[in-house]
């Protein structure tokens, strides 16, 4: 194969992938994430509710979020550093130690467990949380990169079973601010259809 062929197939790959990534949010289609319950319906739809959450991060250079769940309207706030000083609830130790029990993480690849969404993850399995919005000051969204998979990929498989985080991002430090959201969705694993595949 030439390298112009090769160019080619690998940019079409890239763009099916990309598609895909687009239409999915892990490891469950777009079209089956659950409505936000009633007390996060605001949270979870409203583009103003987001830009004024942001609001409140402006001027912070470390990527920050805040979580807010149907029970606690102000949320929690932290940032994707791991140090004692910058992480006094000790998110990051425990959410590592979480996910590498889950099989999400590799000890030495843990970078997963102190971004803000391996943050706001393991807070949702700490109190059992089920639906939440997290709304980050990081203008590209969740990553690609940390952890060999990013929080792309591994946000709806560190969220408990069933439950459904709604992510909003944009730069509160540029004008006019722009937000983006996405859904990410862990379902429960379906008994029935673990039975049709056994033959």
């Amino acid at each position: 194969m030439n390298r112009i062929a090769r160019a080619v197939l690998t940019l079409v790959v890239t763009t099916l992938a990309w598609l895909t990534l687009a239409a999915c949010a892990g490891p469950v289609c777009a079209c089956e994430i659950p409505s936000p319950p009633d007390g996060l319906a605001v949270a979870a739809n409203s583009e103003e509710w987001a830009k004024n959450r942001l609001a409140l991060l402006k001027g912070k250079h470390r990527t920050t979020g805040i979580l807010v769940s149907a029970s606690d309207k102000e949320g929690w706030e932290f940032n994707s550093k791991f140090n004692k000083d910058d992480d006094p609830m000790g998110l990051y130790a425990q959410g590592r130690q979480l996910f590498i029990e889950r099989g999400l993480i590799r000890p030495e690849a843990d970078g997963f467990a102190w971004h803000v969404e391996g943050k706001a993850a393991f807070l949702m399995n700490q109190y059992n949380v089920l639906n939440a919005v997290l709304v980050i000051n990081h203008p590209g969204g969740p990553c690609e990169y940390v952890s060999g998979s990013g929080c792309l990929n591994l946000t709806a498989q560190a969220i408990p079973k069933g439950a459904t985080l709604w992510v909003w991002w944009g730069d509160p430090d540029v004008e006019p601010l722009t937000v983006q959201k996405r859904p990410f969705h862990n379902p429960v694993d379906d008994p029935d259809k673990r039975k049709k595949g056994r033959r």
